[in-house]
């Protein structure tokens, strides 16, 4: 994905983790998988995307990664 970015835009300079999902139920009633897509897609892939993306911006000696958080 970032590659395919960098190559039609140029370098990535600002990453906006924006991606999440909620599960609407209790905790009570949450299924340990429905838990998982939460934790899945809300942490892990905030992580995985500033990780791939981090280290050009370190390169290149500027960069921001702004997280928004449900």
């Amino acid at each position: 994905m970032v590659k395919e970015v960098e190559g039609k835009l140029g370098n990535i300079d600002i990453l906006y983790n924006n991606a999440g999902i909620i599960s609407d139920s209790l905790l009570m009633r949450m299924k340990p998988e429905d838990f998982d897509k939460v934790i899945d897609t809300n942490l892990k892939g905030t992580f995985y995307c500033t990780k791939l993306c981090i280290n050009n911006m370190i390169k290149n000696r500027w960069g921001r990664v702004i997280k928004f958080l449900q």
